[in-house]
C-alpha cells in the first residue's frame, strides 16, 4: 500500500484579501488559517480561528503606522483600539 497523497491530489484552499488587511492576505484550508503578506512566500503565522488572526493583523499594522516614532501608552493603546475597531467594526466580529 501506498503512503502519502494521491497523484494529483491538490489541498483545498481559500484565499481571503480585503482592504482592511493592508498588505497581508489570509488563506484557509481544511485545518488551519495562514497569514501571508503580500509578495513574501514563507508564512507569518498559523491560527486555529480567524478573529486570532485579525488581532495579529491589528498589531501588525500598528507597528508598520508608527514606525520610527516614540509612543506613550495611553497613544499606543489608543491608536491599537482605532486600529482593532476598524477591522472589527468591518466584519462585526
Amino acid at each position: 500500500m501506498s503512503k502519502g497523497k494521491a497523484k494529483g491530489f491538490k489541498k483545498s484552499m481559500v484565499t481571503l484579501r480585503d482592504s482592511v488587511l493592508g498588505e497581508y492576505y489570509v488563506t484557509q484550508d481544511d485545518t488551519q488559517y495562514t497569514l501571508m503578506k503580500e509578495g513574501n512566500t514563507i508564512p507569518i503565522g498559523y491560527y486555529s480561528s480567524l478573529s486570532s488572526i485579525l488581532n495579529r493583523v491589528s498589531k501588525l499594522r500598528l507597528v508598520q503606522e508608527n514606525t520610527q516614532q516614540d509612543l506613550s501608552i495611553q497613544e499606543y493603546l489608543d491608536s491599537y483600539s482605532d486600529i482593532s475597531q476598524e477591522i472589527t467594526n468591518k466584519f462585526s466580529i
